[in-house]
């Protein structure tokens, strides 16, 4: 997990979702902590690195993140 960001065609194994929010989740890929953000009409997964402090405030924060379609 080098790269701050994960191409959603790449192939990802072992994401395990711990805490979940609008069109998003948080939490782990091979030990690290990850924001996962469903974007596009197929809702694919794009995955981020996140801290440990912004994993224990994700509940804080997880309703100001919105996605929006064009076209809508």
């Amino acid at each position: 997990m080098n790269s701050p960001y994960f191409h959603p065609s790449a192939k990802i194994i072992g994401y395990s979702p711990i805490k979940f929010g609008n069109y998003c989740s948080v939490g782990f890929l091979q030990e690290e902590y990850v924001l996962e953000i469903l974007v596009g009409i197929c809702d694919a997964p794009e995955y981020y690195p996140i801290s440990q402090e912004e994993f224990d405030a994700f509940g804080a924060w997880k309703e100001q993140y919105r996605v929006y379609c064009k076209g809508n």
